[in-house]
């Protein structure tokens, strides 16, 4: 497990590029031309419906009615056959939108990686991924995080798929500085956050509310 302190910049951002602007608008992550057909379509849609989803392309696309801002949000998505230069140009393309980078990031729960597409393992490629429950990738690899970062995973056919993070905030009783609390930042990765109100190092500076009556 690492634990990365209170510092929540600098992170790799991954999937800054998956975002919608609108819900009936479609970006090319969902239909990339460097991915091939592949015979297995059944498991994607079967967690993308589990989610709550429906497959758009190679996306798991939810409605959301809590918030008005973000009408619909990318949970999956499914890179099973593509060549790596589909993972480039997620690593290297810039929001097409105004949200923050890596707020869609943090809303995927569902990733499949397994085929060629990861030439390299590299674990900071999950960070911020802080919904992700379900991961399928080369067996070379493993799962991010170790076998502790996870409830469950399987081997077969060279895949391994790595189902529902565990919460090793409690799991390895991680004890974070006063007015601060423990989050799973990414699989076997935390961080130590300020709680509301508070800011800065060791969270010890204070929000204050300047009032002015008239």
């Amino acid at each position: 497990m690492r634990s990365l302190g209170n510092y929540c910049s600098g992170v790799w951002c991954f999937i800054n590029v998956i975002l919608l602007t609108a819900a009936s608008h479609e970006i090319d992550v969902c239909r990339p031309s460097s991915c091939n057909d592949h015979k297995d379509v059944d498991t994607f849609t079967d967690l993308c419906h589990q989610h709550k989803g429906e497959v758009s392309g190679r996306c798991c696309i939810r409605q959301n009615s809590v918030t008005s801002e973000d009408k619909q949000q990318i949970v999956g998505i499914d890179l099973r056959s593509c060549d790596g230069h589909t993972l480039d140009a997620l690593e290297s393309t810039q929001s097409i939108a105004s949200d923050s980078p890596g707020h869609i990031k943090s809303h995927i729960e569902i990733l499949m990686l397994d085929g060629d597409i990861l030439k390299t393992c590299n674990d900071a490629l999950f960070e911020g991924m802080t919904q992700l429950n379900f991961l399928s990738l080369p067996a070379k690899c493993g799962c991010p995080g170790g076998t502790d970062a996870w409830e469950s995973s399987e081997i077969q056919h060279s895949i391994e798929t790595c189902r529902n993070k565990t919460d090793i905030c409690v799991t390895q009783n991680v004890t974070c500085p006063k007015h601060s609390h423990c989050i799973v930042h990414s699989p076997g990765v935390t961080w130590c956050v300020c709680n509301k109100g508070h800011y800065g190092y060791k969270c010890l500076s204070r929000v204050s509310l300047n009032l002015s009556f008239f």
